[in-house]
Formats: structure tokens, sequence, C-alpha cells
């Protein structure tokens, strides 16, 4: 069997794919931490800076921004003849249709090979032999999207397990879904960046990505061809997930997860400026700004 999973991430809109996975929704009723002193913390759509969380693949290699225009993002993933692979791309959405009857697929991609392209589809991986709701994309499944400022991602130890948000719009499918599936076979990742006002994407490859443990430690390798991934993979692959209630950083002087918001596999809650090894990544942070600052500094997001 064939898995793909994907992801995508931007100033503008970050979106994950992953192969096969289910999702629950979750309201959120924890209580946001204070951000730091002589900071405060903004919305994305204060700034029109809006953002897609990651998913599988989906219907088509086409998406629409929140002004309506359309944005070209591809995934795509390659099976070894002797290993199945997975790659995780982010990737953004277009079809919300949904597809309950018909075949049984397995997957996304199994999916998308009998000719459905995308949308909410039910789906039957051996780890969910009852079916499992995600959104495909194009053969991807979604693991995360972040289009707009409606869901909030600063969220709880449980609901980053059991996953949040609307499979048609801003969500996280869930950690324990994620362990799930990718406790088989060999998966990839490929992170996707939009950046606002610009036109080109960038593409991070890396390989080897599961999560597994019940802290949900993130495993993951660079591709010796795409460098930009180091960051992610050097810092973060080993880190066990964390949450503001759930601190499982190696940073001992304060809660990353807390400080930075949103959940994801800190290390630490800063790095070595100048150094891209070290700069740390948050997929799920929120934007901020200093109080007396004009500019803009993304520390949530990067």
């Amino acid at each position: 069997m064939e898995y793909k999973v994907g992801g995508v991430r931007a100033e503008c809109r970050v979106q994950i794919v992953i192969a096969e996975s289910q999702l629950r929704t979750c309201s959120y009723f924890g209580l946001a931490p204070e951000p730091l002193p002589g900071e405060h913390w903004m919305q994305a759509a204060s700034r029109e800076l809006h953002q897609r969380c990651t998913g599988t693949r989906n219907s088509t290699g086409n998406t629409h921004d929140p002004s309506g225009q359309k944005v070209d993002v591809s995934t795509e993933s390659k099976a070894t003849t002797d290993q199945p692979t997975t790659e995780l791309t982010i990737s953004t959405v277009e079809s919300t249709e949904s597809y309950t009857d018909g075949p049984r697929y397995a997957g996304c991609q199994e999916s998308y090979d009998g000719g459905i392209n995308g949308g909410v589809i039910t789906i039957y991986p051996p780890q969910y032999p009852n079916g499992l709701a995600v959104f495909c994309y194009n053969g991807w499944m979604v693991i995360q999207m972040r289009y707009s400022d409606v869901v909030n991602f600063t969220r709880s130890w449980a609901e980053y397990r059991d996953g949040f948000g609307d499979l048609t719009a801003d969500f996280w499918l869930g950690n324990e879904i994620v362990r799930q599936l990718t406790s088989e076979g060999r998966w990839e990742l490929h992170v996707q960046f939009h950046v606002k006002d610009a036109p080109q994407l960038t593409d991070i490859y890396l390989k080897l990505f599961r999560i597994a443990g019940d802290n949900y430690t993130l495993h993951v390798q660079p591709l010796s061809a795409w460098p930009a991934g180091k960051s992610l993979a050097n810092i973060h692959s080993g880190q066990p997930f964390s949450t503001y209630d759930r601190d499982n950083d190696a940073d001992g002087n304060a809660n990353c997860a807390a400080q930075l918001k949103g959940g994801w596999w800190f290390k630490t809650c800063t790095g070595g400026v100048g150094n891209v090894d070290l700069v740390p990544t948050n997929l799920n942070g929120e934007y901020s700004y200093p109080v007396n600052y004009t500019g803009q500094d993304y520390r949530g997001v990067r």
C-alpha cells in the first residue's frame, strides 16, 4: 500500500496533509495564555495574514485564497518499488464535496485513483476498519489546514490529541490519528510555503515522517537535496508534542507552547539568530508584534 501525507505552511496560509486518518472535532474550552510583557497577540485577519492549515491530498492542485484568487498548490509523493512511501504536503483546499457512498477506499490515494479528486471522504485504513472521515486533495489527506482566523489553534493537549475544527475549513486532524496512521509504512513530509505578496512557492521535503508514543514524539529526517528542512528535522525531530497545559519541551526556563502559542514539537522557545539550523518552527502558532513596533514580527508562525 502506498501512503501519502502532506502539509502546507505559509505567512499567509498553511496546510498539512497526510494519508489515512480520522478526525474528531472538539470545542475550545481552554483560556489562551497571556502574551509576553510588552507585546500583544492579534488574529491573522487583523493584518490580512490569512493562514491555512496542513492537510492531505485533495481534489485539485488549485485553491482559492480569501480574496478569491486561485492559488496553485501541488503535492506529490513517490513510492519506491521495495517499500511504501508517505508524503506529507502542505496544500490549499478548493472542493468541499462529501463522499460517503460508493467503493470503500483504504486511503486518499485509492480514492483519487478511483476518480475522486477531493473533498470529505470516508476512508477505511487498517487502523480504522469502521471508517474515518478525512479531507482528501488529489490523493493527499489533509491533517492541518489554516485558512483564516476563525479557529483558534492555541488548544489543550486533549484537543490536539483528538483533533479540532471543521474538515471543510480550518482544522487539526488529531495527533492520535496521525500516530495510528504513521505506525505502518514509510512516510515523507512535504511542507510548502506560500508567502504573502510573493508569487513563488517554497517547498521543503523530509523523509521517514511519523509520530510515536504517548507524547506523540516527532520523527523526521531531512532530504539532502532540501536543506531548508534541516530546521524542522534537526531541532524538532525527537521532540514530544507540547501544549500550554502539557509542557514537554526541553526548555527549562519556559513553557514554549504557552509563550509562543499553539501546539507543536517545541525544543526551546528561542533559536540562534542568523543560523537557519537553529531557528525553531511553529506552524500552529499565532502572529504577534511588539506594541510599539510598526512592522510585522511573526514570532509564532515561522
